[in-house]
């Protein structure tokens, strides 16, 4: 827990460093960032206040940029604060900024799918922008149109290095259940040098809803007691799979999985607001396609195997172990709260194992095209 005071000078001291502070607007979670001086040997950092009465979104930041660090998926890292002012003390995580080079400037994805749509209507009477949206491979072609009417290269090694790491994002999303992750959630770094572009994913942020923790402390404890309750007697929880049935990813890998909100925009501003689309189809083609990417593309294929290894699964129980991810995370002053641990966990395994069962059957369908044809070959 890092503990931060507001002073009489309107400054933010932590230990015996001074911050100013800066307004940040984005998002539904009061927030600002602490800026150092220039002499400071600390980062900018962003302070994110709990809406603890309302959701368990802390937790879920801690957590999602601990198992991030693990499996090494690029995602900022949160802890735990609080800020004292006025005499109210204020919870909440603070982190470092995704951006650390002021050279460096950035798209999200919903600003740069408008760039391209903008720059398509401007130049193509009655032409809008018709790809995919919120999806990996929607990004990756906005990436490809952005460097084309801007007139500049991008190595395509990078684009091919920025589309896997889209994907590990999608994967990493949909083993914790993120709720969230539309396209204000997903930003891209560019470096202009004459005629080039170099273009990088930033690391992952704004991972609090995952794992059903967008909710009360109560009411996650309720759901662990009745899965747990539902375990014990059966084996497994059938309200469980009920829920996590009906999940549909926000991000998607070539499908798009999301529509346009018509009645409401982002975070009160302009921003038209997209949701889930709510089809079961589209959740079947979302792991039709991840499991596509895990079957044939090596990277992918070798981040999966390692995402399960580091996170201790076990064919034989086909579990994960996290206990000792929880255990790093528990101090005096910052203490998981069981029911919050026990809805990861249970969560995480059970979407490990719909990723495992259908490249089983994958697996086996390939073992048998290729023996059908092997057949056919010798009676040549």
């Amino acid at each position: 827990m890092i503990n931060i005071e507001k002073n009489d000078a309107g400054l933010y001291v932590i230990g015996n460093e001074f911050f100013s502070a800066e307004e940040n607007t984005r998002g539904t979670r009061d927030k600002f960032w602490l800026v150092p001086g220039q002499e400071s040997s600390y980062p900018r950092m962003l302070f994110k206040c709990n809406r603890s009465e309302k959701t368990c979104e802390n937790w879920g930041e801690i957590i999602a940029s601990a198992i991030a660090s693990r499996v090494n998926v690029p995602c900022v890292t949160y802890v735990g604060a609080s800020v004292l002012e006025n005499g109210e003390v204020k919870t909440g995580v603070i982190c470092e900024s995704y951006k650390n080079n002021s050279e460096i400037s950035e798209l999200s994805g919903y600003s740069l799918v408008s760039a391209v749509a903008n720059h398509i209507y401007d130049n193509s009477i009655d032409m809008f922008y018709t790809g995919e949206l919120n999806t990996v491979d929607g990004f990756i072609n906005c990436i490809n149109q952005y460097a084309k009417f801007m007139e500049c290269e991008i190595d395509a090694n990078e684009i091919e290095q920025c589309r896997n790491d889209l994907i590990k994002q999608a994967l990493f999303d949909f083993i914790l259940l993120q709720a969230d992750r539309h396209w204000l959630n997903t930003t891209f770094l560019l470096a202009k040098s004459d005629s080039k572009i170099s273009i990088t994913k930033s690391k992952c942020y704004d991972n609090g809803c995952i794992c059903f923790l967008k909710r009360k402390l109560e009411g996650v404890q309720g759901i662990s007691t009745q899965i747990k309750a539902e375990i014990r007697k059966r084996k497994q929880s059938d309200s469980l799979k009920y829920q996590l049935e009906k999940y549909i990813p926000f991000f998607g890998i070539k499908t798009t999985l999301v529509k346009f909100d018509s009645k409401t925009y982002s975070h009160n501003s302009m921003i038209p607001r997209i949701v889930s689309c709510g089809d079961p189809e589209a959740k079947e083609m979302f792991l039709e396609e991840l499991t596509h990417e895990i079957l044939n593309n090596p990277e992918i294929a070798h981040f999966y195997l390692g995402l399960k290894q580091k996170l201790n699964y076990s064919k034989e129980t086909k579990t994960l172990d996290l206990s000792d991810i929880f255990q790093s995370l528990q101090t005096p002053q910052d203490i998981i709260p069981e029911g919050v641990e026990y809805l990861v966990n249970q969560i995480m395994n059970y979407q490990v194992n719909t990723i495992d069962e259908l490249i089983k059957v994958k697996r086996a369908k390939i073992v048998q095209q290729k023996e059908i044809e092997d057949e056919e070959q010798r009676s040549v």
